[in-house]
């Protein structure tokens, strides 16, 4: 059983190695390398009963471990299991949600025994597993203590882990998911449109299953929000969706299929709540006012992908971001421009002001909202219909021209609005350009199913998208980077 958990990214694994030697030399076991799996072993549960078994883990921090679902995956266990540890490989802001934490500076550490931020990072270790079992080349008690007797601590047997890493994932343990709808501007592959949404998942009592008829405002009495300004956060209204069982994909007869939507049976085994509306340009504003963070679009110079009326296509230009994408919005419009690396931004802060754990929709989870018990192309039927949505020539007044306001159509059975069309949806999975070996569970398929990750799954068409992309099957990607 391994004292020490080490999370980190693969990138950082020179570094990670010389930590783990460092810590194992004192005494402690430490599990690191995770190439040295077993053939036939299982990565999923080695790695959950590595962390099960452990009494604290380091998480390291780098630009590269912040881009990783992985490790921010198990820095969450461990901030819930109250055994993180976290320090730096690299000069970088830990994701907002853990900026509140000490972080130790490990980034020009060379693994000197006695440096202060190492004798610092044992300290914060024996407290959680008691000393190592062999005599240490450090000091890890204060200096000029007054009571040099004190025994030392015992290890702690760790509490049993409220949530595997696979469940952190699927988020089936007592949780609700939110959907947090963001907007992005994409065009891929002659698909033109505005991507809009993300997931949330917010923390609830542990012991508390969630109710199709309790309002998320009684679940929220039990989270202790973390204020960081005097300005109220703009929360979006939920709507609770029960469990269920449906056909995910499309029927070989629709209208409009592609191959890599074969249906097959996905169980939604935990009632979640998802956003009414799409996130607004309002809501994104405070996020953006209060942390003077910059979008991608902003960043790289190039802007984002927005329509032109007169040339009747889509062009990336420069100087355009959520705020000024090339037509008219107010703060009941979605916001655009918004790169899936952006909306992790945003949910991290989310997550941050509010207490709970906000994450982007898994694209099972998506679906199974978006159609709202129905199995026809759209939520209402198996033709677009006119003055269901927003797309090209789908016979709304914003066709081909921009975005409508939030709720400017029907609801679906579930509440939800704009589930098709308006903008595209960012989902947490990684691309599959097939449902081959998809989960069936609900969970998010990530890089444990060898699946692009440098590309994100997209759903739900756009304002400038044909009908055809509106369907509750239709399945596109987008560059995590790309707004």
């Amino acid at each position: 059983m391994a004292d020490i958990f080490l999370s980190y990214a693969r990138e950082d694994v020179a570094k990670a190695k010389r930590l783990a030697a460092a810590l194992e030399k004192q005494g402690w076991a430490v599990f690191w390398d995770r190439t040295s799996l077993l053939a036939g072993q299982d990565f999923d549960v080695v790695i959950e009963q590595a962390i099960e078994q452990a009494g604290c883990m380091i998480v390291a921090w780098s630009s590269a471990s912040k881009s990783s679902d992985w490790v921010r995956g198990e820095a969450t266990i461990a901030r819930e299991r109250k055994i993180l540890v976290p320090v730096l490989f690299e000069a970088v802001s830990p994701p907002i949600a853990f900026r509140s934490l000490h972080t130790e500076n490990l980034v020009d550490w060379q693994g000197e025994m006695d440096a202060p931020a190492y004798v610092a990072l044992c300290k914060a270790i024996t407290q959680r597993v008691g000393s190592p079992k062999v005599s240490v080349a450090v000091d890890v008690q204060p200096k000029n203590s007054l009571n040099n007797n004190i025994p030392k601590p015992k290890k702690p047997t760790p509490p049993k882990i409220t949530r595997s890493l696979k469940d952190f994932f699927s988020l089936r343990y007592a949780m609700l998911a939110l959907l947090l709808i963001v907007s992005v501007s994409i065009w891929q592959s002659g698909i033109i449109g505005k991507s809009k949404f993300t997931f949330l998942i917010e923390d609830i009592e542990p012991t508390k299953q969630a109710s199709t008829d309790e309002t998320i405002t009684d679940q929220h009495k039990n989270v202790k929000p973390i204020q960081t300004s005097a300005a109220k956060i703009k929360e979006p209204e939920m709507v609770t969706i029960p469990a269920g069982t449906f056909q995910m994909g499309s029927p070989t007869n629709e209208a409009g299929r592609d191959k890599d939507e074969d249906q097959h049976s996905v169980t939604i085994a935990q009632a979640f709540a998802i956003s009414r509306f799409e996130i607004t340009v309002g809501q994104f504003r405070q996020f953006i006012q209060e942390t003077s963070y910059k979008t991608t679009a902003e960043t790289d110079g190039k802007g984002c992908y927005t329509w032109n009326v007169e040339k009747q296509s889509y062009e990336q230009k420069a100087g355009s971001y959520w705020d000024k994408p090339g037509f008219t919005q107010t703060d009941n419009h979605p916001v655009v421009c918004v790169s899936w690396q952006d909306a992790q931004r945003y949910v991290d802060w989310l997550s941050q002001r509010t207490g709970a754990l906000y994450r982007l929709p898994i694209e099972a989870e998506w679906e199974y909202a978006a159609r709202a018990g129905s199995q026809s192309a759209y939520w209402w039927g198996n033709t677009i219909g006119e003055g269901n949505a927003v797309c090209f020539d789908c016979g709304s007044q914003w066709d081909n021209k921009q975005t409508a306001p939030v709720a400017s159509f029907k609801a679906n059975k579930f509440g939800l609005y704009d589930t098709a069309g308006n903008v595209w949806e960012w989902t947490q999975d990684c691309w599959h350009d097939s449902y081959n070996n998809a989960p069936s569970d609900g969970s998010a398929w990530l890089e444990t199913y060898k699946g692009d990750c440098g590309r994100r799954v997209i759903r739900g068409g756009s304002w400038g998208g044909n009908p055809q992309f509106l369907r509750s099957a239709l399945r596109f990607r987008n560059y995590a980077d790309v707004a």
